[in-house]
């Protein structure tokens, strides 16, 4: 919700400032009322495909507690990318460019393949190819010349099944360009989609 004064408001608590770090929002909030006893309140925000979620609050009757809170919340954020990101073991960890891939038209099935995203629609702190790759399952947004945009993928840094848009999609990954990190949950995500794909085939062709 929006205030008069065009806040977010948490329940009675007002955001004045807010930091993304990554996929999520670190939010420091006051409270209308200024006779509140806890009037200060530091939490964090993230969006799934249905709702929003404020989670890690707390509040405090003390300014600069809750300011101290709401600054270290953002310096482990901060941190644990920075360990994330030393973690992949590449020198140079920037996002694939499109003269790196291959097409991705939209007159072409992307299904089964690996693509890299758009850096553009990457969160702040995820601009790098850690957070770039998907392999896509299906969804109607794969399909060549599909209305739909919905594709739904592996994220092959977390292994965790999910969903992009076709419209961020910037191209299709060679294999030459699929870094180590990536491959372990590239291969499972193989395997998984060719089971499921052989399942469909025999599925049909009992049916005949």
């Amino acid at each position: 919700m929006i205030n008069n004064e065009g806040k977010e408001m948490i329940n009675d608590y007002a955001v004045q400032n807010e930091v993304f770090v990554g996929n999520r929002r670190y939010l420091f909030a006051i409270h209308k009322n200024d006779k509140e006893p806890q009037r200060f309140l530091k939490c964090q925000c993230y969006d799934d495909d249905l709702f929003r979620h404020y989670v890690n609050a707390v509040t405090s009757n003390d300014f600069v507690e809750c300011m101290k809170l709401y600054m270290a919340d953002i310096s482990a954020a901060v941190e644990q990318i920075e360990k994330d990101r030393a973690a992949i073991g590449l020198e140079d960890i920037s996002c694939l460019k499109g003269s790196d891939l291959l097409s991705a038209s939209r007159d072409k099935n992307i299904e089964g393949k690996v693509v890299a995203i758009e850096e553009k629609w990457l969160f702040d702190g995820y601009k790098d190819i850690s957070h770039q790759l998907y392999f896509i399952t299906g969804g109607n947004g794969s399909y060549a010349n599909s209305r739909g945009n919905g594709c739904f993928c592996v994220n092959l840094y977390t292994g965790e099944d999910t969903r992009i848009e076709r419209y961020e999609v910037l191209g299709e990954v060679p294999e030459d360009k699929i870094p180590a990190f990536a491959k372990e949950h590239l291969a499972k995500a193989r395997a998984d989609y060719e089971k499921r794909q052989a399942k469909e085939r025999k599925n049909r062709d009992d049916a005949r």
